[in-house]
């Protein structure tokens, strides 16, 4: 517990730092002291054709609570907007023992309040950049053997699968409206990386290549979409239903350390930016 308000602190120290240094769009954990950035078009882009977005950062935190603190509770998903995703794909999910929720406003501070009564920790946080419309594979837990995973469908049946042994990523990817650069579609899909390698023969300009890929065993039927605007949040999370051993959500958002369950809450924050331009001769 002290140990996790102790890492807090270091990230509220932290946000006054990004804050005072005019950077703090940077930071996935904004208490909402500032207004959500919102991309505008600069006075040298004024009387030129419209440019879009090229570039989406992902700020990504993992907090680690005891089991059942956030499968077994509504406290923290009180403060999320489950709707968006649609009533189906909701009931789907939570069958699967997943939870997705978008957070607006100023309602970090509470996510935080609640994961640091939960006696969260194992606090990390990571960038990943990419090009808009790119997957980000963020990686939850590593070097899986072999894993029968049990999975409910849209049309109510149950189907098991032997997945190969590799890493459980959940894929995300974020699109941008050409009409308003502020409105984004995050959309994500838990999915099996192979460890095993495939061997492909590309060609391009300058010539023939060897790539070698991993093989990707995704589960479809979770893919979940959400609108979001700049500055909201996503936060995913196990459902009721990841207590069962074999479900997706078990897999993917629940670890074992020393034979004791411990489950991973994901917080999501998306930005999109503009590629800078190149200077003039």
């Amino acid at each position: 517990m002290n140990c996790f308000r102790n890492i807090l602190l270091l990230v509220a120290m932290s946000l006054t730092v990004w804050c005072l240094s005019g950077c703090q769009d940077d930071n996935p954990l904004d208490t909402g002291q500032g207004k959500p950035p919102v991309i505008k078009p600069s006075e040298s882009d004024i009387g030129k054709p419209p440019r879009f977005p090229e570039i989406i950062r992902l700020n990504v935190v993992t907090v680690e609570v005891p089991a059942g603190q956030a499968s077994g509770s509504e406290e923290i998903w009180s403060y999320l907007d489950e709707e968006p995703i649609g009533a189906e794909r909701l009931v789907l999910l939570g069958r699967n023992g997943v939870r997705v929720g978008l957070g607006r406003d100023k309602s970090m501070p509470d996510i935080i309040r609640v994961l640091t009564r939960m006696t969260g920790d194992g606090l990390g946080r990571r960038l990943m950049v990419g090009r808009r419309g790119s997957p980000h594979h963020i990686t939850l837990k590593r070097d899986q053997g072999i894993q029968t995973i049990f999975m409910f469908h849209s049309d109510r049946t149950l189907s098991g699968d032997d997945m190969p042994a590799g890493d459980n990523v959940l894929s995300v990817a974020c699109t941008v409206d050409e009409n308003d650069a502020n409105r984004m579609i995050l959309t994500g899909m838990p999915q099996v990386r192979s460890t095993k390698t495939k061997t492909r023969f590309r060609s391009d300009a300058g010539g023939v290549r060897i790539v070698n890929n991993q093989a990707m065993f995704g589960f479809r039927d979770l893919m979940f979409q959400m609108p979001m605007k700049a500055g909201e949040f996503l936060v995913i999370g196990p459902g009721a239903a990841a207590r069962r051993p074999h479900s997706v959500g078990r897999h993917f958002l629940v670890a074992q350390k020393q034979g004791m369950d411990f489950e991973t809450v994901l917080v999501i924050t998306p930005r999109a930016e503009m590629l800078p331009q190149s200077p003039k001769p």
